[in-house]
């Protein structure tokens, strides 16, 4: 927009809470009037944040952009258009706004009726804000605002500074797409984190429904069920989470890949159009693979997890479709087994999970060392809503009274550390129980605002255990996983890339029974290493080992 328009939407405050309106015209599970309560209380609250996020804006000298110096702030209307996603300053008026706030005090069920779909083009689309699970007209909306506004005043310097030194990770933001895109979807956020926290919400109701066209993925599926087994083997679901490498990526599938199986490659909805086009081709050469386009995925936090989560219970609940073992895969994995063969393992092995225990710094979790439940109290405010994903930790202190309390049950299980279960193994038993746990439902809800990239090693050992499957889940390891890769033995956790250079040291955090790690006792809490030339033996035992 030219500088002066920028400059007049930036300064009016309904704008702003009018994006708020959008997220909620979609009808509620609960009641009219109820949902309709939820909708104005959101409304009000939208205008509270706000004008307190202008206070502080103010507070921390930000000027508002003039024709001269529109060039700080980099606003890139491609990236985030705005009248195709939301409603325009044309369209309403500051005096009409205030009326709006009457009639929907005056006669809401009118209003979320036919008076919401004149004004909003379209609702905030997040893939992570879940609210109607949550009775949102039970919250303390005073204590809400107070500490969202803390948070959100703190979130912003941050932010401002990386677009001002224009930092790669906010390219096409601005000061304008914070206050009209994503302060909205923060400010969601942080309200189903507030409500979780708070006991407003009820996880037997957490919907885990994939809110995207999933139709052409759903065909290939359905035609691959009427393909029968060979020789009695067991069939499987494998999901594929993708995001670059499309070799490495027709490696995976061509190594796994029976004509019985399903195989599911997921894409998030930001993927670049040609890496879908390579994804695409590969998928084409089967009559079994689908792909799975949604959701957004930000590896500093759990949402690959909750994106396998979804899938599972696509597959099993809205699909029903019926397989043996269920196998969750990243893009930079290889099989030890070749497909038969795997397809045989897991045949006679007979288990329903293969996660497998990891050391935490050298040592075995007894649940006293380190509460790993801990990484679930400090939280990200997350963007998906526009066509540039970003994420960004909260500060430890100036909480403004909240505590994000965790649950007891979460709490006395989430005292272990595995391999994560976005690479691992299930029996379709254990992912009937796994989805339709309410208790895992809010352990996921609760992980995908967390503040750890190795939460995955954490979430899914918990699920595992609030379902019954505690000693199974820490027994087998589902992979092969090293890290370090440098030419000094060291505390490094950094990814490595396998090779057989004997100069070339890794850290082994194998705990489970058999492996290196267990064999030497981990000498007082010493990690074990091994050379390049070590690799290949490591393998095969591994392999040996299941």
């Amino acid at each position: 927009k030219p500088a002066a328009t920028m400059t007049r939407r930036i300064r009016k405050a309904p704008s702003q809470s009018r994006i708020m309106l959008g997220r909620q015209r979609r009808r509620p599970s609960v009641s009219s009037l109820e949902g309709s309560m939820m909708f104005t209380v959101l409304s009000v609250i939208a205008v509270i944040i706000y004008r307190q996020i202008n206070a502080s804006v103010a507070t921390h000298n930000l000027v508002v952009p003039s024709a001269n110096d529109v060039a700080l702030i980099p606003y890139n209307p491609a990236v985030l258009p705005v009248t195709s996603r939301f409603v325009t300053d044309d369209e309403i008026t500051d005096g009409a706004f205030i009326d709006i706030l009457k009639d929907m005090q005056d006669t809401p069920f009118e209003f979320f009726e036919t008076t919401l779909p004149t004004i909003g083009a379209r609702p905030l689309k997040s893939d992570v804000v879940e609210l109607r699970h949550c009775h949102l007209a039970h919250i303390d909306y005073l204590n809400y605002t107070a500490w969202a506004n803390v948070i959100l005043s703190n979130a912003w310097p941050n932010f401002d500074k990386k677009v001002r030194s224009m930092a790669a990770e906010v390219m096409g933001l601005s000061q304008y797409a914070w206050e009209h895109f994503m302060v909205p979807e923060f400010a969601l956020g942080l309200l189903e984190i507030f409500a979780t926290h708070n006991g407003h919400c009820e996880f037997d109701k957490y919907p885990l429904q994939i809110a995207y066209d999933l139709s052409a993925a759903e065909q290939v599926l359905v035609q691959s069920s009427k393909v029968l087994p060979s020789d009695s083997l067991p069939r499987l679901a494998i999901v594929i989470v993708a995001f670059r490498d499309a070799a490495q990526l027709s490696r995976i599938v061509q190594a796994v890949h029976m004509p019985h199986h399903y195989i599911v490659i997921h894409l998030e909805r930001l993927t670049p159009p040609n890496y879908v086009s390579e994804v695409l081709k590969v998928a084409s050469q089967y009559q079994n693979v689908a792909v799975a386009q949604f959701g957004t995925i930000s590896y500093r936090t759990d949402s690959v997890s909750m994106i396998n989560y979804q899938i599972m219970n696509w597959l099993v609940n809205d699909l029903k479709l019926e397989y043996d073992y269920h196998l969750t895969l990243g893009g930079a994995v290889y099989p030890l087994f070749g497909a038969k063969e795997l397809a045989l393992h897991l045949k006679e092995t007979k288990r329903d999970v293969w996660l497998g225990e990891l050391l935490h710094n050298g040592v075995v979790l007894t649940g006293e060392d380190h509460l790993q439940w801990d990484y679930l109290t400090r939280k990200r405010l997350i963007f998906t809503a526009g066509e540039r994903k970003y994420q960004q930790r909260t500060k430890k202190t100036n909480q403004n009274g909240f505590v994000a309390t965790i649950p007891n049950f979460i709490q006395t299980n989430m005292t272990k550390k595995t391999n994560s279960g976005n690479q691992a193994v299930f029996s379709y038993k254990f992912v009937k129980e796994l989805t339709n746990s309410p208790e895992v439902k809010a352990l996921f809800a609760i992980a995908k605002y967390g503040c750890c990239c190795c939460l995955e090693e954490r979430t899914w050992i918990t699920a595992a255990r609030i379902i019954g499957y505690k000693e199974q889940a820490l027994e087998a390891a589902s992979m092969f996983q090293v890290w370090g890769g440098e030419t000094t033995c060291g505390t490094s956790m950094g990814n490595a890339v396998l090779g057989t250079n004997a100069s070339i040291c890794y850290k082994n955090e194998d705990a489970t029974v058999g492996s290196a790690v267990y064999q030497e006792s981990h000498k007082a809490g010493d990690p074990v290493y091994l050379h390049g030339n070590e690799v290949l033996q490591a393998l095969k035992d591994a392999k040996k080992r299941g």
